[in-house]
């Protein structure tokens, strides 16, 4: 079986979705991406440029997490709040040992959907990619609640531009930025899995 290694560099976004529910339950959503060139350890991410499905850009980092961040926030009720941003990397080719190399605080910072951020689910969005992989995105404890399958014709709207995003980026500067763990980027949406995580489960119903 094929081992699929994160990285070159990963996006962590810590987020708390129900402060005043206990226990209080901090998430971390973890994305690979790569960067223009060796990056020094430890600069603002405004001093990064992102790779993108076409090559390297001018776009900075910074920009894209704000982009990014705009739509991850519309899947979450105001309760969620983005705690920090940091950016790791995978210094040694095929590894699962990460290395902290900066962090942002986001002006993108809260949530901003309607309803409210539903316990214990995980809400799961799977992209295939270019290499043959798949690529998810899990939501933690958002505004999903569990269900059947969707396919995207069923989506909302702001599913549906977190989804276009992913295969897309924002249309104008940038194309698909971030990445499989094959390493390649993923051209065609699956289906979204709006589900509960028995992990978080236990954790707020058997402390």
């Amino acid at each position: 079986m094929t081992i699929n290694y994160p990285g070159p560099f990963e996006i962590r976004t810590l987020y708390t979705s129900l402060p005043a529910v206990s226990p209080v339950l901090q998430h971390t959503q973890k994305l690979n991406l790569d960067l223009v060139g060796t990056p020094a350890q430890g600069q603002t991410f405004d001093n990064y440029n992102i790779v993108d499905k076409d090559g390297d850009t001018a776009v900075q980092l910074d920009t894209f997490v704000e982009a990014y961040l705009v739509l991850f926030n519309k899947l979450f009720a105001s309760t969620m709040t983005i705690d920090a941003v940091e950016l790791w990397k995978y210094p040694v080719f095929q590894s699962f040992d990460a290395v902290f190399w900066s962090s942002y605080d986001p002006t993108a910072a809260a949530g901003t959907g309607a309803g409210s951020n539903v316990q214990a689910s995980q809400d799961i969005y799977t992209f295939r990619t270019q290499e043959g992989g798949v690529l998810k995105l899990n939501l933690m404890e958002n505004i999903a609640n569990p269900g059947v399958p969707k396919a995207y014709s069923a989506l909302s709207a702001d599913q549906k531009a977190v989804v276009d995003f992913f295969l897309d980026g924002n249309g104008s500067t940038f194309s698909a930025v971030l990445l499989g763990r094959d390493t390649s980027y993923p051209f065609s949406f699956i289906k979204n899995y709006p589900g509960q995580n028995e992990g978080t489960w236990k954790q707020r119903n058997r402390p």
